[in-house]
């Protein structure tokens, strides 16, 4: 903090680093939540209008010593936001005017080497061990093992002896399930997989986002959790089969397969009309009003009326009886066909009053409604608390970390949060001892890069 990278052109990132004598392990090797800001050296008239441009630099995007790659993407970075602000002064001015980029670090959340907050997130039930490169290790892993998950793409484990064709003679219980984008067959199985790609491939983008605006990728990668998901059931659904019969599996998933599922409703409109759903924003396309409305303070609020009697009592709630006797509002299918009227009519009624007011009088007739919160707003919601769904643990280099927690409640086994996210190979000693390796052993290892 305080410090600037001015020259991004002339200077890389790395000997930038060193310059201010900010330690690579600190600084470059995992900095996460990297922000810039831009400055722009433009007349004030213009200047107020743009005033400060945020640039969110996702260090996920920054890989270790690839300096190549690190520098590239700062520079499509600048481009793009300079290209974005000259056209915002030639709107303004009729000509082009150069404008002047200044990169500020002004917040490193969490500068600690070999941390990602997403990676924490992610990884908070795993332990962590090193190896590459050594079959031995891995197969002595498969040994203890009911089920083997990888994520690589497609032919990376045969070119490593160890895809389900060559383990499944040796393991013949083994659950063996592989994560892709595209799936280990099929004209596209060879491609990467990304969960950005997925939601633009299998058709959520295009239900995602405003009527009026572009297509929209959901807020988290839901097609990378969502395959995720659907290989933990399919897992636990393999195993339930070999307690049965004694067999293990192989299973396929993909991440384009696993988010067309989740489609549901709007493929069923498709294949009953054979149209394309169109983006609705937070709308529904069947139910009115069923979306969300901003209120006098600027806030959002959900409104779900799912049925005729929930129509009633929000008409009753917000109180205006007169929607409710009104012809063209009667029943869902009317509302439905005049949702260019209504939708409206309640947005200006709704902006009357704050939107606390709003969650109090429908939620007192029982009309499911609730604000739009952001995170700030989700983690200090006395229920989330309650429920347990914001922990804190210990953690051993960054003193204690805040996770989110269990949404499965068993009342018999309940689960919990006993290990910290790992650190890169920190259970190698653990994990390779088990396997029966000795210290000396696991030394070699660590000399050859393998761990």
């Amino acid at each position: 903090a305080g410090k600037s990278w001015p020259d991004a052109g002339k200077v890389s990132f790395d000997e930038w680093m060193g310059e201010q004598g900010i330690a690579r392990s600190t600084g470059r090797k995992w900095m996460q939540n990297y922000r810039a800001i831009i400055a722009c050296d433009l007349p004030h008239d213009i200047l107020d209008r743009i005033r400060w441009t945020k640039l969110n630099l996702i260090v996920s995007r920054l890989e270790p010593g690839n300096d190549e790659n690190n520098s590239a993407w700062v520079e499509r970075a600048e481009k793009s936001t300079r290209r974005d602000l000259e056209e915002t002064v030639k709107a303004a001015q009729g000509k082009p005017k150069p404008v002047e980029l200044k990169i500020c670090v002004s917040e490193i959340q969490i500068p600690v080497d070999q941390h990602k907050a997403y990676f924490d997130k992610l990884a908070k039930f795993k332990t962590a061990t090193g190896a590459a490169n050594d079959s031995e290790a891995v197969l002595k892993l498969v040994d203890q093992a009911d089920a083997l998950l990888e994520g690589f793409r497609p032919g990376v484990m045969q070119r490593l002896g160890l895809d389900h064709a060559t383990l499944a003679d040796r393991y013949p219980k083994l659950i063996y399930c592989s994560i892709s984008g595209f799936g280990n067959t099929g004209p596209d199985a060879a491609k990467g997989g990304f969960d950005l790609v997925a939601q633009g491939v299998s058709g959520l983008m295009s239900i995602t986002g405003e009527a009026d605006g572009e297509p929209q990728k959901v807020g988290i990668a839901v097609s990378d959790i969502g395959a995720g998901m659907w290989a933990a059931f399919a897992v636990m659904t393999a195993l339930h089969h070999r307690e049965r019969t004694g067999e293990g599996q192989y299973i396929d998933i993909s991440m384009l397969d696993a988010q067309i599922a989740w489609l549901t409703y709007q493929a069923a409109y498709y294949f009953a009309n054979n149209e394309p759903p169109k983006r609705l924003g937070a709308a529904h396309p069947t139910l009115v009003p069923y979306q969300a409305f901003m209120s006098q303070d600027g806030k959002y609020v959900n409104v779900a009326v799912g049925s005729e009697r929930i129509w009633e009592r929000f008409c009753k709630g917000i109180d205006r009886a007169d929607l409710k006797t009104n012809p063209e509002f009667t029943l869902n299918g009317d509302r439905v066909r005049n949702r260019a009227t209504l939708v409206p009519l309640l947005q200006e009624y709704f902006l009357t009053k704050p939107a606390s007011h709003w969650v109090d009088v429908l939620q007192a007739v029982n009309v499911p409604a609730g604000p739009i919160n952001d995170l700030a707003d989700v983690f200090s919601d006395p229920q989330v608390l309650h429920r347990q769904m914001l922990l804190e643990m210990p953690h051993p280099t960054l003193k204690s970390i805040k996770q989110t927690g269990l949404p499965l409640k068993f009342s018999v086994t309940p689960g919990g949060l006993d290990r910290h996210p790992p650190l890169l190979g920190e259970h190698n000693q653990e994990i390779l001892k088990d396997l029966g390796y000795s210290a000396a052993a696991v030394e070699r290892l660590a000399e050859k890069s393998i761990i």
